[in-house]
């Protein structure tokens, strides 16, 4: 299977970045909120470092949810990192008082379906968002 053919049996969305805003800085991350074509944003909590390449974390249940271990190591590596929410996750997600942890993915990518998406072409095509914002923001 080919790479095209994945993206197509997931329905990955090619989706091109239209905006980006720094919207703050605390410490040594930056905060980012970029856009993309559809219009919906996307956070990103970015710490750079001297090594050039740039390490990219993101959690079903938002950022808030990831082990400080993962970040600690990732930050110890030298790398930089990105952290980030994608669609239906923390920032860009549900609240969870409305909508219990267990029913919310299921509910999501069901309802994504009846528009002809995928919650996992949803997630890929947020990846690569991710990934073309550090290209194209800090090649």
């Amino acid at each position: 299977m080919t790479i095209d053919e994945l993206k197509q049996i997931l329905k990955v969305p090619a989706k091109k970045i239209v905006c980006t805003t720094q919207t703050y800085s605390a410490g040594d991350w930056e905060k980012y909120t970029i856009e993309d074509e559809a219009g919906r944003y996307l956070p990103f909590l970015l710490q750079r470092q001297s090594a050039k390449r740039c390490r990219i974390i993101a959690s079903p249940e938002g950022k808030k949810t990831i082990p400080y271990e993962i970040i600690q190591e990732a930050l110890d590596s030298g790398d930089s990192v990105l952290v980030f929410e994608h669609y239906g996750c923390g920032e860009c997600g549900v609240q969870q008082e409305l909508v219990p942890p267990v029913m919310k993915q299921p509910n999501l990518s069901r309802a994504l379906l009846w528009m002809g998406k995928t919650l996992m072409g949803e997630w890929c095509s947020d990846y690569l968002l991710a990934m073309e914002f550090i290209r194209t923001q800090f090649p």
